[in-house]
């Protein structure tokens, strides 16, 4: 991936999965975006649709990963 390719989405989490952060290219610099998750006992599904409303600061309805 080219990171100075806008729109890019990069996407961090760290050793204890309690946070997520996302680092993104706007053309004119980079935002970087952070999500403090409450429940980290189970891995989750998630949709693109899911992932762009969870960071609009939407709550979502979570699949629980097999």
């Amino acid at each position: 991936m080219d990171p100075f390719e806008e729109g890019t989405l990069f996407l961090f989490c760290g050793h204890n999965r309690s946070c997520i952060k996302g680092l993104i290219y706007e053309g004119d610099g980079y935002a970087m975006i952070t999500k403090r998750l409450s429940d980290t006992d189970e891995a989750k599904l998630l949709s693109l649709e899911a992932f762009r409303r969870l960071m609009d600061g939407f709550a979502v309805e979570l699949s629980t990963a097999d």
